[in-house]
């Protein structure tokens, strides 16, 4: 099962659409699918060239517009990491996000209700009112840590 609490399957996800009163069709759920089973918080053009593959009629207009429709429905988070590039997320649970400042890529971090409770209570002193969190930590992952220790190390 996925990180959103759906396994991923067109019967689940029909299921999910309907819930919130979205057409299935086989290009929404194929995006949401390609959402779902890829951590890595894939950009539009990501989901596009990995989806044109088995959709040879699919235009980016129907990528944009099915991710569009998921998240008016909060059906998938956007995340914008950095400048204008935006990412799209699945995971609904609470969590942050880190990106490897070297090999670029971006990991959930899970985050317990207690540490959003800690966050909202200092905003909430400020006199803010929180619509959504997004919080984004960067630096070097373990893997590229390791690997560059290991060339200093030769």
């Amino acid at each position: 099962m996925g990180k959103s609490g759906y396994a991923g399957s067109i019967k689940e996800i029909t299921g999910l659409f309907k819930e919130h009163n979205i057409l299935p069709s086989v290009q929404r759920i194929k995006v949401y699918q390609y959402i779902l089973e890829h951590s890595n918080h894939p950009t539009a053009d990501q989901i596009y060239r990995a989806l044109i593959k088995t959709i040879p009629s699919l235009s980016k207009t129907t990528v944009y517009n099915s991710i569009r429709i998921l998240a008016d429905n909060d059906i998938i988070t956007e995340l914008q990491i950095e400048n204008n590039e935006l990412r799209y997320d699945a995971n609904l649970k609470l969590h942050a996000h880190f990106k490897c400042t070297i090999c670029g890529t971006i990991y959930d971090i899970e985050l317990s209700e207690a540490d959003y409770e800690l966050i909202d209570k200092k905003i909430k002193a400020n006199g803010y009112h929180v619509k959504q969190h997004n919080f984004i930590s960067t630096g070097i992952c373990s893997t590229c840590y390791d690997r560059k220790n290991s060339l200093h190390n030769v």
